[in-house]
Protein backbone atom coordinates (compact mmCIF):
# COMPACT_ATOMS: atom_id res chain seq x y z
CA UNK A 1 0.00 0.00 0.00
CA UNK A 2 1.24 3.52 -0.71
CA UNK A 3 -0.03 6.94 -1.17
CA UNK A 4 2.33 10.34 -3.20
CA UNK A 5 -0.32 12.87 -1.81
CA UNK A 6 -1.23 12.02 1.47
CA UNK A 7 -2.94 15.56 2.64
CA UNK A 8 -0.99 15.78 5.89
CA UNK A 9 2.24 17.17 5.95
CA UNK A 10 5.60 15.78 6.94
CA UNK A 11 7.02 15.59 9.72
CA UNK A 12 10.10 17.35 11.85
CA UNK A 13 12.62 15.62 13.88
CA UNK A 14 15.33 16.72 16.00
CA UNK A 15 17.31 14.13 15.28
CA UNK A 16 21.04 15.68 13.97
CA UNK A 17 21.29 14.17 10.46
CA UNK A 18 22.90 16.77 8.04
CA UNK A 19 25.62 17.99 10.73
CA UNK A 20 27.38 20.27 8.55
CA UNK A 21 26.52 18.69 5.21
CA UNK A 22 26.02 20.79 1.99
CA UNK A 23 23.11 18.73 0.58
CA UNK A 24 19.00 19.50 1.79
CA UNK A 25 18.51 15.82 1.71
CA UNK A 26 19.05 12.41 2.57
CA UNK A 27 17.85 9.44 1.76
CA UNK A 28 18.65 5.34 2.51
CA UNK A 29 18.08 2.64 4.55
CA UNK A 30 17.34 3.55 8.42
CA UNK A 31 20.07 0.90 9.45
CA UNK A 32 22.56 2.91 7.98
CA UNK A 33 22.02 6.01 10.38
CA UNK A 34 24.00 6.46 13.23
CA UNK A 35 22.96 3.71 15.96
CA UNK A 36 22.35 7.14 18.63
CA UNK A 37 19.41 7.82 15.41
CA UNK A 38 18.27 4.71 14.35
CA UNK A 39 15.19 4.67 16.50
CA UNK A 40 14.15 8.04 16.35
CA UNK A 41 14.04 7.92 12.69
CA UNK A 42 11.81 4.67 12.72
CA UNK A 43 9.53 6.34 14.60
CA UNK A 44 9.01 9.06 13.17
CA UNK A 45 8.59 7.40 10.04
CA UNK A 46 6.16 4.68 11.82
CA UNK A 47 4.51 8.46 12.94
CA UNK A 48 4.42 9.39 9.06
CA UNK A 49 2.52 6.35 8.23
CA UNK A 50 -0.07 6.71 11.35
CA UNK A 51 -0.22 10.37 10.00
CA UNK A 52 -1.11 9.53 6.15
CA UNK A 53 -2.91 6.47 6.37
CA UNK A 54 -5.36 7.88 8.97
CA UNK A 55 -6.00 11.17 7.08
CA UNK A 56 -6.72 9.09 4.30
CA UNK A 57 -8.47 6.42 5.77
CA UNK A 58 -5.99 3.82 4.69
CA UNK A 59 -6.46 2.29 8.52
CA UNK A 60 -8.63 2.63 11.13
CA UNK A 61 -8.00 4.65 14.57
CA UNK A 62 -6.75 1.21 16.43
CA UNK A 63 -4.29 0.54 14.13
CA UNK A 64 -2.35 3.32 15.60
CA UNK A 65 -0.40 3.78 19.38
CA UNK A 66 -0.50 5.91 21.88
CA UNK A 67 2.52 7.65 20.11
CA UNK A 68 1.05 7.92 16.81
CA UNK A 69 3.04 5.12 15.05
CA UNK A 70 0.89 2.64 12.52
CA UNK A 71 3.11 -0.22 13.14
CA UNK A 72 2.50 -3.96 12.36
CA UNK A 73 3.96 -7.25 13.00
CA UNK A 74 5.60 -7.39 9.36
CA UNK A 75 8.18 -4.73 10.63
CA UNK A 76 10.85 -6.71 12.21
CA UNK A 77 11.58 -8.50 8.91
CA UNK A 78 11.33 -5.41 6.93
CA UNK A 79 14.42 -3.20 5.44
CA UNK A 80 13.37 0.52 6.36
CA UNK A 81 14.03 3.43 4.02
CA UNK A 82 13.61 7.31 5.24
CA UNK A 83 13.92 10.46 2.90
CA UNK A 84 14.86 13.61 5.17
CA UNK A 85 14.94 16.90 4.19
CA UNK A 86 16.90 19.89 5.85
CA UNK A 87 14.80 22.75 7.06
CA UNK A 88 16.30 26.18 6.91
CA UNK A 89 16.67 26.89 11.01
CA UNK A 90 18.75 23.51 11.33
CA UNK A 91 16.23 21.08 12.26
CA UNK A 92 15.04 18.43 9.97
CA UNK A 93 11.78 16.72 8.96
CA UNK A 94 11.26 13.30 7.51
CA UNK A 95 9.38 13.41 3.72
CA UNK A 96 9.19 10.11 2.77
CA UNK A 97 9.30 6.45 3.72
CA UNK A 98 8.96 2.80 3.02
CA UNK A 99 9.90 -0.60 3.44
CA UNK A 100 10.87 -4.09 2.22
CA UNK A 101 8.97 -6.90 3.67
CA UNK A 102 11.60 -10.07 3.22
CA UNK A 103 9.81 -13.46 3.02
CA UNK A 104 11.85 -15.37 5.79
CA UNK A 105 10.22 -18.47 5.36
CA UNK A 106 7.57 -20.55 3.74
CA UNK A 107 5.50 -20.55 6.43
CA UNK A 108 5.36 -16.35 6.44
CA UNK A 109 3.48 -15.45 3.90
CA UNK A 110 4.20 -12.00 2.80
CA UNK A 111 0.99 -9.77 3.01
CA UNK A 112 0.62 -10.01 -1.18
CA UNK A 113 0.08 -13.79 -0.63
CA UNK A 114 -2.72 -13.50 2.43
CA UNK A 115 -4.93 -10.74 0.07
CA UNK A 116 -4.40 -12.58 -3.51
CA UNK A 117 -3.89 -16.21 -2.67
CA UNK A 118 -5.24 -16.96 -5.88
CA UNK A 119 -2.61 -15.42 -7.18
CA UNK A 120 0.45 -17.88 -5.46
CA UNK A 121 -1.85 -21.20 -5.25
CA UNK A 122 0.40 -22.85 -7.62
CA UNK A 123 3.75 -21.07 -7.18
CA UNK A 124 4.33 -19.14 -4.02
CA UNK A 125 6.66 -16.80 -3.61
CA UNK A 126 9.68 -18.13 -2.16
CA UNK A 127 11.71 -17.19 0.93
CA UNK A 128 14.23 -14.48 -0.10
CA UNK A 129 12.15 -12.29 -2.15
CA UNK A 130 10.76 -9.11 -0.77
CA UNK A 131 7.09 -7.06 -0.77
CA UNK A 132 7.60 -3.38 -1.49
CA UNK A 133 5.51 -1.76 1.22
CA UNK A 134 4.44 1.67 3.26
CA UNK A 135 5.44 4.01 0.44
CA UNK A 136 4.59 7.53 1.39
CA UNK A 137 6.04 10.61 -0.53
CA UNK A 138 5.17 14.14 1.13
CA UNK A 139 6.08 17.76 -0.05
CA UNK A 140 4.40 20.71 -0.35
CA UNK A 141 6.21 20.99 -3.78
CA UNK A 142 4.64 18.46 -6.39
CA UNK A 143 7.88 18.38 -8.56
CA UNK A 144 9.85 17.15 -5.32
CA UNK A 145 7.39 14.90 -3.97
CA UNK A 146 7.85 12.87 -7.26
CA UNK A 147 11.77 13.18 -6.94
CA UNK A 148 11.24 11.76 -3.12
CA UNK A 149 9.20 8.90 -4.38
CA UNK A 150 11.98 7.93 -7.20
CA UNK A 151 14.62 8.23 -4.61
CA UNK A 152 12.77 5.99 -2.25
CA UNK A 153 12.24 3.65 -5.24
CA UNK A 154 16.03 3.89 -6.93
CA UNK A 155 17.25 3.16 -2.81
CA UNK A 156 15.62 -0.14 -2.37
CA UNK A 157 16.29 -1.23 -6.26
CA UNK A 158 19.83 -0.28 -5.26
CA UNK A 159 19.57 -2.07 -2.30
CA UNK A 160 18.34 -5.47 -3.26
CA UNK A 161 19.79 -6.02 -7.11
CA UNK A 162 23.39 -6.94 -5.88
CA UNK A 163 21.47 -9.55 -3.59
CA UNK A 164 20.48 -11.17 -6.57
CA UNK A 165 17.13 -9.91 -5.88
CA UNK A 166 15.82 -8.77 -9.24
CA UNK A 167 12.22 -8.56 -8.86
CA UNK A 168 10.04 -7.70 -5.96
CA UNK A 169 5.97 -7.63 -5.43
CA UNK A 170 3.70 -5.05 -4.18
CA UNK A 171 -0.03 -4.18 -3.44
CA UNK A 172 -0.42 -0.86 -5.09
CA UNK A 173 -3.45 1.87 -5.95
CA UNK A 174 -3.72 2.92 -9.66
CA UNK A 175 -1.50 6.01 -8.95
CA UNK A 176 1.45 4.43 -8.46
CA UNK A 177 0.90 1.45 -11.03
CA UNK A 178 0.81 4.67 -13.51
CA UNK A 179 4.24 5.94 -11.76
CA UNK A 180 5.87 2.62 -12.09
CA UNK A 181 4.86 2.45 -15.56
CA UNK A 182 5.70 6.25 -16.49
CA UNK A 183 9.61 5.37 -14.98
CA UNK A 184 10.17 1.88 -17.11
CA UNK A 185 9.99 -0.31 -14.16
CA UNK A 186 8.20 -3.42 -15.64
CA UNK A 187 5.35 -3.63 -13.58
CA UNK A 188 2.97 -6.96 -14.25
CA UNK A 189 -0.56 -7.44 -12.42
CA UNK A 190 -0.79 -10.62 -11.59
CA UNK A 191 -4.92 -10.80 -11.04
CA UNK A 192 -7.60 -8.20 -10.92
CA UNK A 193 -8.13 -5.43 -8.57
CA UNK A 194 -9.71 -5.92 -4.53
CA UNK A 195 -10.97 -4.24 -2.01
CA UNK A 196 -8.86 -5.21 0.85
CA UNK A 197 -11.48 -3.56 4.06
CA UNK A 198 -8.23 -3.56 6.40
CA UNK A 199 -6.59 -0.81 4.10
CA UNK A 200 -9.84 0.71 3.23
CA UNK A 201 -8.36 0.84 -0.64
CA UNK A 202 -8.73 -0.99 -3.81
CA UNK A 203 -5.41 -2.42 -4.51
CA UNK A 204 -4.13 -4.80 -8.04
CA UNK A 205 -0.89 -7.22 -6.85
CA UNK A 206 2.15 -6.42 -9.23
CA UNK A 207 5.16 -8.03 -9.68
CA UNK A 208 7.93 -6.10 -10.75
CA UNK A 209 11.09 -6.64 -12.42
CA UNK A 210 13.03 -3.75 -11.41
CA UNK A 211 16.46 -4.87 -12.16
CA UNK A 212 16.07 -2.88 -15.61
CA UNK A 213 15.53 0.52 -14.28
CA UNK A 214 18.91 0.41 -13.26
CA UNK A 215 20.13 -0.86 -16.82
CA UNK A 216 21.15 2.50 -18.86
CA UNK A 217 20.97 0.00 -22.30
CA UNK A 218 17.36 -0.84 -21.53
CA UNK A 219 16.24 2.93 -20.24
CA UNK A 220 17.79 4.31 -23.35
CA UNK A 221 16.00 1.58 -25.72
CA UNK A 222 12.30 2.70 -24.31
CA UNK A 223 13.26 6.05 -24.44
CA UNK A 224 13.20 6.79 -21.09
CA UNK A 225 16.69 8.77 -20.92
CA UNK A 226 15.91 11.14 -18.09
CA UNK A 227 14.95 8.31 -15.68
CA UNK A 228 18.19 6.31 -17.10
CA UNK A 229 20.03 9.52 -15.97
CA UNK A 230 18.24 9.56 -12.23
CA UNK A 231 18.79 5.77 -11.78
CA UNK A 232 22.13 5.13 -12.92
CA UNK A 233 24.18 7.95 -11.21
CA UNK A 234 27.04 6.36 -11.29
CA UNK A 235 26.63 5.10 -7.55
CA UNK A 236 27.25 2.10 -6.61
CA UNK A 237 24.97 2.67 -3.45
CA UNK A 238 21.95 4.71 -2.98
CA UNK A 239 22.09 5.77 1.66
CA UNK A 240 23.34 8.77 1.74
CA UNK A 241 22.82 12.70 0.60
CA UNK A 242 21.77 14.39 -2.11
CA UNK A 243 20.72 17.92 -3.63
CA UNK A 244 17.14 18.71 -4.90
CA UNK A 245 18.11 16.73 -8.21
CA UNK A 246 18.49 13.32 -6.33
CA UNK A 247 21.29 12.70 -8.78
CA UNK A 248 23.94 14.45 -7.02
CA UNK A 249 25.39 12.12 -4.36
CA UNK A 250 28.26 13.49 -2.33
CA UNK A 251 28.71 11.60 0.69
CA UNK A 252 27.63 8.43 2.52
CA UNK A 253 25.92 9.22 6.15
CA UNK A 254 28.54 6.64 7.98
Amino acid sequence: MSTLEPREQSLEIGAPVFNGQPEDYWVGRIETADPALRQSLFDAAAKLRGQAYLELGYVSPDRVDHKGREIDDDDARSIHFTALERLSDGTSRIVGNSRLITKDSLDNPLPIERYFPEAFADNPIQPGFVEVSRLIAVHENPRLRHKIALALIRSMIKHTVPMGIHESYCIVEDPLLRLLNSIGIPAEPLGEPKFIPDQNGLLKPVRMEHVRSIDPEYMEQIGKTAMRNFFFDGGHGSDGFYDDSFIRKNHELR
